[in-house]
């Protein structure tokens, strides 16, 4: 961001008016050193000094002019009145200095919201806080342009005032709203400004994986429409007329009440419903114990919403039952006046012509309603010409910063009253930190933003530093082989990855020793222990498929007659079997991981079938750790990717760092970033190696990043599944192609891995 120039005291005269004049704009001819948005004072022979502003210059072989807009003059009772007649030709054009600029354009008072100065001009500028929080403001730029540190800025005035603010924010940039700034840069712009480094109170709310704040609970009593609204699929006719049969027999309306009520209907369209609902509650987000709202929306406090790492579909979910019910809540006055936030506004409200969102009718309509109850939106975007017109319109204050893409600019200027088109090619050139403020006045201002008080959680992140970090890392001992047990040793329970010593063979005791367990139909054997059992991680449990598994033993299975002291000195060299290609071993028990129960009926309910076929895929259990957590991971061995989902036998590629360039790098982590590819990165060269490579894919209009390539932290695709050690026959066994090393390898610039596991992973296929 620019310093704002020192004042200007002594007026100078820049030149003398010359060619057309009307009562709205006039031209002169440059005399003195004049730039673009400069004021001007003129005398008028009726009306007095009038101020006015350049918005173009022109420069010949022979002249150079400057064409002006004519912003008005404050009469006797103190209101800015525009000329009704227009300027002399000859009349001198002088540079305005500070003292008459405030005369005539009332920059807001001290209690306003302090959000920078004036361009070239020691002249604080104030946003009217009544004004936003009854008519709403929309902040619009382009990645990188400032957008979320101007926004930090405007948040930290309404907190000053005490105003309760609640922050929807996908990317989860807005937490250290309560840590003071202690950037190194802004600390010394600070003095400039006069504002000093200060943290705020913050409550933050969603993921606690992924986020430091509580575990956001939405209320799980809804009303019929409330839960059609959220279901996130279009549902064909037969769906809809189950659902509507089985809400007709519900009073109170809860996830758990629905599925029940579907689970009684004849129809087999009701599985489709109650998948789709029961993957709604794995996210833990609706309780019959919610978060009080009157703790979200609380005076002084800044509620954060972070939203980060919860599937698009579901945060639309989130916003619109969360907006809905603070909204009804204002209405009937049990909450207190509030400012809603809410970043990437375009993905939730989108223009009609892109589609429809959960919550887009909420947000229209707290857009065009709000004003009434106290409820002030401040909507933030990316890509104006994605974001409905409506409520860009709602919007009175517009703080735009730095755009580009023409669709955008069409869509500013047309939604932005007061933005001539001088202003509006201007936006393109705008330099980082600077914002283009209309709403104060007639005409917009051009407004340096200040200093943060609090630190900015914005940053981009900086991959090639993290590789070049993750890279110098020690790698850390490889566990020591054991030799796999002979076909007359008995069954045991391996020991837990988690606890296992690396550098010797773990002793078994006497009751890890299981007796065969009795013949049932099928041809797996399971063991009665479960093998490799961790502590439970927390999270959001994975999906799973409401029906029951069937498993069964080999019949032939020999009972166990070694002694106690035999098995005890067996148990000591026991481990996993390691996998081997080719055909599977007659009877050895080896380690499995099997989807869990109710993929055959599953199965059976999907489609009739003929036959069942079962593979065992080579893997790996890898224990990790990253940034400080410890967590497993399965990793398959034909293409080393990691298996997001053993019930569906989902897999997902991590990027191969080492294979891409800086520019190509670079273009991933703005994708990852915005959700698809900055249109400033569209003409860039290494963007088509990308999509050849695999890395991005082309959907309509936009470049997005692949879902066949994991690009966030791997502890999101843990694995909490348990590892069996068992016997597995009538069974097809595929080869392993990658080894411990080349997995090592994979892995190594994500996660530090501390041991691994072979074993095999159970699909059950039908036809």
């Amino acid at each position: 961001m620019s310093q704002a120039a020192p004042s200007t005291t002594v007026p100078s005269v820049l030149g003398t008016i010359v060619g057309k004049c009307t009562t709205r704009e006039f031209t002169f001819e440059i005399q003195n050193e004049t730039k673009v948005f400069e004021y001007l004072k003129v005398y008028h022979r009726v009306f007095g000094d009038v101020l006015s502003q350049v918005t173009e210059i022109t420069t010949t072989r022979d002249e150079s002019t400057a064409h002006c807009e004519i912003i008005g003059y404050r009469d006797p009772e103190g209101a800015i009145k525009s000329v009704r007649i227009p300027f002399d030709v000859g009349s001198q054009v002088e540079r305005a200095d500070d003292e008459f600029i405030r005369q005539i354009i009332k920059l807001g008072s001290e209690h306003g919201a302090y959000i920078g100065k004036l361009e070239g001009r020691d002249i604080n500028v104030h946003l009217d806080l009544r004004k936003i929080l009854t008519k709403h403001v929309a902040v619009l730029a382009k990645s990188g342009a400032g957008k979320s540190y101007s926004v930090g800025v405007l948040i930290e005035e309404v907190l000053e005032k005490g105003v309760p603010l609640v922050i929807i924010d996908p990317h989860g940039e807005y937490a250290t709203l309560s840590q003071p700034n202690t950037s190194r840069e802004d600390v010394e712009r600070m003095r400039a400004y006069g504002v000093e480094a200060k943290g705020y109170k913050v409550n933050e709310y969603g993921d606690p994986n992924v986020t430091s704040g509580k575990q956001l609970k939405l209320s799980n009593r809804m009303t019929q429409q409330e839960l059609v609204q959220m279901i996130p699929a279009k549902l064909t006719g037969a769906q809809i007329g189950i659902l509507y049969a089985a809400l007709r027999n519900i009073e109170q309306v809860s996830f758990d009440a629905v599925i029940a009520s579907l689970g009684t209907e004849e129809s087999n369209a009701k599985w489709g419903l109650i998948n789709i609902l029961e993957h709604l509650q794995t996210y833990n987000i609706f309780s019959s114990d919610p978060t009080p709202y009157d703790e979200i929306v609380n005076p002084g406090v800044c509620s954060i919403i972070n939203l980060r790492g919860i599937p698009a579909e579901i945060q639309a979910i989130i916003v619109y039952k969360l907006t809905k019910d603070l909204f009804e809540l204002r209405k009937l006055g049990r909450l207190p006046p509030f400012f809603l936030v809410l970043e990437e506004a375009h993905n939730f409200c989108p223009e009609r012509s892109f589609g429809e969102t959960t919550a887009s009718k909420t947000i229209r309509t707290i857009a065009s309603e709000g004003r009434k109850f106290g409820l002030g939106l401040c909507v933030i975007s990316q890509r104006p010409a994605r974001l409905d017109k409506s409520v860009i319109s709602q919007c009175t204050t517009q703080l735009i910063l730095k755009v580009t893409n023409p669709n955008d600019l069409k869509a500013i200027s047309a939604s932005v009253e007061g933005l001539t088109a001088d202003a509006e090619k201007e936006i393109a050139n705008l330099p980082i930190g600077t914002s283009l403020v209309t709403g104060i006045v007639e005409v917009p201002l051009l407004v340096n933003i200040r200093p943060r008080r609090s630190l900015h959680g914005g940053h981009s992140v900086d991959i090639l530093s993290e590789i070049k970090e993750m890279a110098g890392r020690p790698k850390p001992p490889r566990p020591i082989r054991v030799e796999p047990p002979t076909e007359s040793e008995t069954r045991i329970l391996p020991p837990s990855a988690s606890s296992a010593p690396t550098t010797r063979t773990p002793t078994a005791h006497p009751q890890d020793i299981t007796p065969p367990e009795q013949p049932v139909e099928h041809t797996i054997q399971r063991s009665r222990r479960t093998a490799m059992k961790e502590p439970a991680q927390t999270g959001r449990p994975s999906k799973e498929y409401t029906t029951t598994q069937q498993e069964t033993v080999n019949k032939d299975a020999p009972p166990t007659t070694a002694p106690k002291e035999q098995q005890r000195t067996q148990s000591q060299r026991m481990q996993p079997v390691a996998p081997t290609t080719g055909a599977l071993p007659p009877g050895k028990p080896i380690a499995v991981l099997k989807p869990k129960k109710g993929i055959m009926d599953k199965l059976l309910k999907d489609k009739p079938i003929s036959s069942v076929q079962q593979r065992l895929v080579p893997a790996f259990l890898a224990t990790c750790t990253q940034g400080g957590d410890t967590f497993r991971l399965v990793v398959e061995r034909r293409e080393g990717a990691i298996v997001t989902s053993i019930d569906a036998f989902l897999t997902k590629k991590v990027p191969d760092l080492k294979r891409l360039s800086r520019e190509e790098i670079t273009i991933i982590q703005s994708a990852y970033t915005a959700g698809k590819v900055d249109d400033d990165h569209l003409r860039d060269p290494a963007l088509q190696g990308l999509i050849e490579k695999g890395y991005l894919v082309q959907e309509a209009e936009n470049v997005k990043l692949s879902d066949k390539y994991l690009f966030q932290r791997l502890s999101r695709v843990k694995s909490d599944d348990d590892l069996e050690f068992t016997r597995v026959t009538d069974a097809t066994m595929e080869d392993a192609v990658l080894g411990e090393n080349e997995v090592r390898m994979l892995l190594a610039p994500f996660v530090t891995v501390k041991t691994l596991v072979e074993c095999y992973i159970l699909r059950i296929t039908a036809s």
